[in-house]
């Protein structure tokens, strides 16, 4: 599931994420393509709209898998509050809450229409879980 060879920048982040983003797009009647390094795509031509997402991003962690993202944000010693030390979620949360925010950042880029060029966003695994996250933006 994970790639502890590549940066966290580079490694691509797990088949969940683009699963869940793939499966909402797809319910919404949309036709996304799977990229090469973890990217989502909608569209073609002037009016393509794409999504990066990464494990750790700008987060400054070296965050190379779920269990990683868990940790950092804090959601293991929350779950593990009642024993009193972290403990692991039996799902991938950070993964499915950037899959969702993938599919809601494709779609708003959507909504938005045409503005010339390619819209690009990126998204991480690790900002998905935790706070401060990112808006997708346009590029000409």
């Amino acid at each position: 599931m994970s790639s502890t060879t590549a940066a966290p920048e580079t490694a691509a982040p797990p088949a969940v994420v683009l699963d869940v983003a793939a499966t909402h797009l797809r319910a919404l009647g949309h036709r996304p393509e799977r990229l090469p390094g973890g990217a989502l795509a909608l569209g073609t031509g002037p009016h393509r709209i794409e999504g990066r997402i990464s494990w750790a991003g700008p987060v400054a962690l070296p965050l190379h898998g779920e269990a990683d993202v868990r940790a950092a944000c804090g959601l293991m010693q929350v779950h593990g509050r009642r024993n009193g030390r972290p403990v692991a979620l039996g799902v991938d949360f950070g993964s499915v809450a950037a899959g969702v925010l993938a599919a809601t950042g494709l779609l708003a880029a959507l909504r938005a229409g045409p503005a010339g060029g390619t819209a690009r966003g990126r998204l991480s695994v690790g900002r998905a879980g935790g706070p401060g996250r990112r808006a997708p933006h346009r590029r000409p």
